[in-house]
């Protein structure tokens, strides 16, 4: 991706995205190849690489050539290059990714809040979310940019401004009914009444009113810039041609009037500016030229009125008007003329204000504006336009966020009670399998949240290339749960990771628990042997993450060491091999508890390491445990206890199982000889 663009779009890139196109010179910063078909520009062909400088899951880039027609609509993508860890055909299969991105295909880079049109759900890709969202969001921002630099969209974005290229087919009742076009009706009475009010008794007006029920006249307005509102009063044809004839900033307004009041001058060419009509708009006149008056004599919607007096008039850009804000056309009803006295009038005032679904920008300032009405989240304390897309995640997933929450609360409760739980052998078992089982069904099959060493290499290479964090926050449940390991590494070790919240640990654990229900013989591993055997996990963490150093893609590959995906994430729904490899496991562990987690996880590994931090020690222990108690040691499931006695935290799971020896009088020897020590000084006492 690093090399020219030209050399990238080779003739299949080109013809699979620009068919019987002629590619012109790439030029400009980003670079740009102009796309010719039939001596007319048809689009644009770029990079996502060069244009934005995507971040994908581990940090790097990746390289999309995207196509984008001349009209602003994206036409296509190929996926050239990307190192993103779970794409791969063993994995996620980029098809699936090409399928996902393939929902912004035809997709206008116009339309409304640009942020909407990548694509949330993530069908077929559940499993690499991040990447899947941070790939359609390059797509979209490079086309974006694109569009800005080619000027294509000739809005800055940082504002509104008017809906210039969305087009629906609607009828005159439809536009009436959305505000699109307002209506102020006028009866003789109503004229009557004002002339009365404003102008004094005996004021009339210059035409004759009948009576006061009758009709005077009906006004109707509208901002005929968007084309779904001009398009569909005087069609495509003459809508076509206004565009083409319209500068920059200009403004199309719809004035027409049904009743007998004639609002037209006889000679209108003639006059300065139309005095009868006139558009106000925050105290501040907008005076209708002659010269930007265009009659309307026929109407293309359909079950318009029939008016008597209709017009277009041209607006010019004016820092006086701002279409999307309220203002008001006003109408003058002139008086009979007092002799040697100035004209007289009273004026009627159409409040009109654009509706939002003509106005783009994004919801912040929309809401600002009055255009729409905000939505809160969160318990109703965050503005929902406020949020980034990251934040939007979190909201979007406050359960799974509050479950994962209780989770962790629970297995923290456990750690901080474990001496009042563990004189309750029944309890803490049944409280044990009812987290482990939530562990598995809900936070690993359900939500996903399994932690690999793939986890740890992302952050390592976030942290060393400095490249934008950003990418891992839509995953909230995976930072929560990477948060919490880190701080629990601090306190206690890796045993609480280990030992409660690893999806696939737990699957270990209740399947071996079913066998030794089931009375399936129990392998111990003799101690010299076991010494030996953990530090293959070691050797496996060491590999992997010396492999990232030098290619992630060999790396991801060497990830496959850990069945987590296969299990986990992928629910089991792999090719044979992984299954056999990922069973394998399964099945030894029903004979030897947690076999792969003891000797062969690399991420068990490096939590063993980082976990020699720990600051606290809770797990009691005696002065006769290993000499001559050795029954902990014995009963040990993981065997996790040395046989001096001494419980290695690096290997120690905390499923607290000594702790429950240790506490009960009749099992732990030293409390067993001391309570029927106490026993027969109590028989001795009642013989006396």
């Amino acid at each position: 991706m690093n090399k020219p663009l030209e050399t990238r779009l080779t003739p299949e890139v080109v013809r699979g995205l620009f068919p019987d196109a002629e590619l012109g010179p790439v030029e400009g910063d980003p670079p740009l190849a102009p796309a010719w078909r039939n001596g007319e520009l048809a689009g644009y062909l770029f990079s996502t690489h060069e244009t934005i400088r995507p971040a994908g899951y581990n940090g790097q880039s990746f390289d999309i050539i995207v196509a984008l027609g001349a009209d602003g609509v994206i036409l296509g993508h190929n996926v050239l290059e990307q190192h993103e860890p779970l794409i791969s055909d063993r994995l996620i299969p980029l098809e699936n990714f090409r399928r996902f991105l393939g929902r912004l295909h035809g997709t206008s880079i116009k339309s409304r809040r640009m942020r909407k049109i990548v694509p949330q759900k993530v069908d077929g890709v559940s499993g690499a979310t991040i990447s899947a969202k941070a790939m359609g969001h390059a797509v979209a921002n490079a086309a974006l940019m694109v569009g800005y630099l080619k000027g294509i969209i000739d809005d800055s974005g940082a504002g509104l401004s008017i809906d210039r290229y969305t087009f629906e087919e609607r009828n005159w009742a439809e536009h009436m009914a959305d505000g699109s076009i307002r209506a102020l009706h006028l009866t003789n009475g109503d004229v009557r009444a004002a002339f009365a009010a404003q102008l004094g008794p005996g004021a009339e007006s210059e035409v004759a009113l009948g009576a006061d029920d009758d009709p005077f006249l009906s006004l109707y307005t509208a901002l005929a810039t968007p084309p779904t509102i001009g398009r569909n009063l005087i069609g495509s044809r003459a809508f076509r041609q206004v565009v083409q004839a319209s500068q920059k900033g200009e403004h199309q307004l719809l004035v027409a009037t049904t009743g007998a009041y004639k609002w037209i001058p006889p000679n209108h060419w003639l006059v300065p500016t139309f005095d009868r009509v006139r558009v106000v708009q925050n105290g501040k006149t907008i005076r209708l030229a002659p010269g930007n008056f265009y009659p309307a004599r026929r109407f293309a919607i359909a079950g318009h009125p029939r008016f008597k007096n209709a017009a277009r008039f041209r607006v010019p850009s004016n820092p006086n008007f701002n279409p999307v804000e309220p203002w008001e056309l006003e109408i003058r009803v002139f008086g009979d003329r007092v002799e040697d006295g100035p004209p007289r009038w009273v004026a009627f005032n159409l409040p009109y204000r654009i509706p939002a679904r003509y106005v783009l920008g994004d919801d912040t300032a929309l809401e600002d504006a009055g255009l729409k009405e905000p939505r809160y989240v969160g318990f109703g304390l965050l503005r929902e336009s406020t949020l980034s897309e990251w934040q939007r995640t979190w909201v979007e997933q406050w359960w799974s966020i509050v479950g994962l929450l209780a989770l962790l609360g629970a297995v923290t409760s456990v750690i901080l009670f474990q001496q009042r739980l563990s004189r309750h052998r029944r309890l803490l078992q049944v409280l044990r399998i009812a987290l482990l089982a939530v562990t598995l069904v809900w936070l690993g099959w359900v939500a996903g949240a399994q932690l690999t060493i793939l986890t740890v290499m992302n952050y390592l290479s976030l942290a060393f290339t400095k490249a934008d964090w950003t990418t891992v926050l839509f995953e909230p449940l995976m930072v929560i749960l990477s948060v919490y390991v880190v701080i629990s590494l601090v306190l206690w070790g890796r045993g609480v990771f280990c030992g409660w919240l690893c999806p696939f640990g737990a699957l270990q654990e209740l399947l071996n628990k079913l066998a030794r229900a089931m009375r399936l013989p129990q392998r111990a591993i003799r101690f010299a042997v076991q010494r030996r055997l953990w530090l293959v996990k070691y050797a496996a963490a060491a590999g992997v993450l010396g492999l990232a150093a030098y290619s992630m893609a060999l790396a991801t590959t060497a990830a496959e060491i850990e069945p987590f995906k296969t299990a986990i994430t992928m629910k089991f729904e792999r090719t044979w091999p992984y299954l056999t490899y990922a069973g394998a496991f399964l099945v030894i562990g029903l004979f030897v508890e947690r076999a792969f987690c003891r000797y062969l996880c690399p991420l068990g590994a490096v939590l063993a390491v980082a976990g020699r931090l720990r600051r606290l020690s809770p797990l009691a222990r005696r002065a006769e445990c290993g000499s001559p108690c050795h029954l902990c040691e014995r009963r040990c499931a993981i065997q996790a206890i040395e046989p001096s006695g001494k419980i290695d935290m690096a290997e120690c799971f905390y499923c607290l199982d000594c702790q429950v020896i240790y506490l009960d009088t009749h099992m732990c020897p030293p409390l067993v000889t001391d309570r029927k020590r106490r026993e027969r000084a109590l028989l001795a006492v009642a013989a006396e």
